[in-house]
């Protein structure tokens, strides 16, 4: 039973948003250490100057995933999203023509943004791991925009069962 005037949602974004701001400030933190080894004082301020930027870019990025969540809070609800995973809807090849993840595959995408040139990688692995009695692909994302840098694909039920593919994060299962 969910207590009343509890968002679920609304939580969810804002401790994710908690968590990415703590990330960042952790990152800041270890550059500016390494830049307390720079012996060249022009150098080392430069370091500093660099480490101030990428801190003002990973809490904007924060935010900018925050407001994507909210947004998709506003869309689904306040409940707490707790879906029923049944490893016999799943099936061990995913074999979709438009989103095909052979192991050793690697995408590359890549555009340019506002602040820039942006690139994105992924690599489907040959490691599988077992996820709610699910054995499912590792793929890996460099994407720092991404919502998890180690998804897990694999094969959802539908309609008909053990059709489309998607991705089981570790947000879903955390």
């Amino acid at each position: 039973m969910i207590a009343q005037g509890f968002d679920a949602c609304a939580r969810t974004s804002d401790e994710a948003r908690r968590s990415c701001l703590a990330g960042a400030q952790s990152d800041y933190a270890n550059a500016l250490g390494k830049c307390a080894n720079v012996s060249d004082p022009s150098a080392r301020k430069a370091c500093q100057d660099q480490a101030v930027a990428d801190l003002k870019d990973a809490q904007q990025t924060c935010q900018a995933e925050f407001v994507v969540r909210q947004t998709a809070c506003q869309k689904l609800g306040p409940a707490p999203y707790d879906p029923v995973i049944n490893p016999a809807n799943f099936v061990a090849r995913i074999d979709n023509p438009y989103f095909p993840l052979r192991p050793g595959t690697t995408f590359i995408y890549g555009g340019q943004m506002p602040e820039g040139f942006e690139r994105d990688e992924f690599a489907v692995t040959h490691n599988t791991r077992v996820i709610l009695g699910v054995t499912c692909v590792e793929v890996h994302d460099s994407g720092r925009n991404s919502l998890s840098t180690m998804p897990r694909t694999l094969r959802k039920p539908s309609a008909s069962p053990k059709s489309s593919p998607c991705a089981l994060a570790r947000s879903i299962i955390a």
